[in-house]
């Protein structure tokens, strides 16, 4: 709820910008019912709206959209043999595509030797 507004804004009565407000980029990032961003932006331009009502639903947006994530997260707490089985591979795979990135650096600079064929 600290985030950053408009700080020319004083009172919730007060128009306010929406351009460069934070609250408002992340809205129009993760929000995907536009039609509510659309509205919010248009209270908060006319000062029919606070600052805390349109955290609030940014908040309710974050955890609606984190949820799947969150329960995963869960999930692998519970199971940390999966974790690093899954750690594994995908430390297996950077392995093999760092390797492949390096072979075409080295042959594009002309740099391919016995060390690094």
């Amino acid at each position: 709820m600290s985030c950053f507004t408009d700080p020319t804004r004083l009172k919730a009565t007060d128009p306010g910008k929406v351009e460069g407000n934070p609250v408002f980029l992340y809205h129009d990032l993760i929000n995907d019912n536009k039609l509510e961003v659309t509205e919010l932006k248009n209270r908060y331009r006319a000062g029919t709206v606070g600052d805390v009502e349109v955290k609030e639903r940014l908040f309710d947006v974050h955890q609606r959209l984190f949820a799947p994530m969150k329960k995963r997260r869960e999930e692998l707490l519970g199971n940390l043999e999966e974790v690093k089985q899954i750690l594994s591979e995908g430390a297996s795979k950077a392995s093999s595509f760092a390797d492949q990135t390096l072979a075409e650096v080295y042959e594009t600079i002309g740099m391919k030797n016995k060390l690094n064929s």
